[in-house]
């Protein structure tokens, strides 16, 4: 797959220049993954979020948002994923971007980047 970048990427001055990695999660456990959205900080377009596993039964309390994925020809905007850079297309940073908040953190799960995409078997769960 050939990565295209279109448009402004926003900046993410002290993020690592390496890419986020997945860990596994554990079926024992029932993981999943989460996403932290940090809050917004003002006359910032940066995007900072932490993932983080947790276990269906605690019964976490999150919300959900299921991505179109659109054409993959698409621009693409890189976001902070706990420290590290992670490349979305333009229109789930734009989502991001509008469900950030500047007075709490939001916990969500969202398929593009809760679920290890390059992982085929975890894709089909």
């Amino acid at each position: 797959m050939t990565l295209c970048f279109h448009g402004y990427i926003p900046s993410l001055a002290n993020v690592d220049d390496y890419q986020f990695t997945y860990k596994a999660l554990s079926e024992d456990k029932n993981e999943i993954r989460l996403l932290r959205i940090h809050k917004k900080k003002p006359s910032s377009d940066r995007i900072e979020c932490d993932i983080f596993h947790v276990s269906l039964d605690s019964t976490p309390s999150y919300n959900a948002l299921s991505y179109a994925w659109g054409d993959p020809l698409d621009p693409m905007f890189q976001i902070a994923l706990s420290g590290r850079a992670f490349m979305v297309r333009k229109n789930l940073w734009e989502a991001l971007h509008q469900i950030q908040s500047e007075s709490e953190e939001l916990m969500i799960w969202i398929d593009a980047i809760c679920i290890n995409q390059s992982d085929l078997a975890e894709r089909s769960e």
